[in-house]
């Protein structure tokens, strides 16, 4: 086992028997661009049959593109990202996934900003689009960031961590 099976999947998430993960895809709005697309692709092509699909729009009010019938779509209408955070927290505690996948660096923030407040065994997932470093290039975002991602972090025990050598 690598360091990267270490971390549980999907199949150890405690959930109701006989149920699917509830999955929560995160976007500010459906668009073009790289992002949109890749959030889109997902909503599109995860399969219905093992996961409860929602895609969370924080930015628009109404989803223009057609998507698949199984895919549960909430959009919040704010202004701005930042101006959704009420909004998105009510929707999480509302539908209570068991995973949330957030795509661009600004909805990850706030994403990690409010992950110690989510339901108990929310798992957050964020998909860093281009580079870190070019995102955190202003001070204050790399201050914020690395406050925001400890918190957000579960804390791990010797035990939880990969041997260096063998993976175990």
């Amino acid at each position: 086992m690598n360091g990267l099976d270490s971390h549980r999947d999907m199949n150890d998430i405690p959930m109701a028997s006989n149920s699917r993960p509830k999955v929560l895809l995160l976007i500010p709005h459906l668009g073009d661009g790289g992002a949109e697309r890749v959030t889109e692709l997902l909503a599109r092509n995860l399969s219905a049959e093992k996961y409860e699909l929602h895609l969370g729009l924080i930015t628009q009010a109404q989803a223009d593109e057609e998507l698949p019938s199984w895919v549960h779509v909430h959009a919040l209408g704010a202004r701005r990202v930042r101006g959704g955070a009420f909004r998105l927290f009510r929707l999480v505690r509302k539908l209570k996934p068991d995973l949330i996948l957030s795509g661009m660096f600004h909805l990850n923030f706030l994403v990690l900003l409010l992950h110690p407040f989510f339901p108990p065994n929310t798992r957050v997932m964020v998909r860093q689009n281009g580079t870190v470093s070019s995102a955190l290039a202003f001070w204050w975002a790399a201050r914020l960031h690395s406050l925001a991602l400890p918190a957000a972090l579960p804390p791990r025990r010797p035990s939880d961590l990969p041997d260096a050598v063998d993976g175990r």
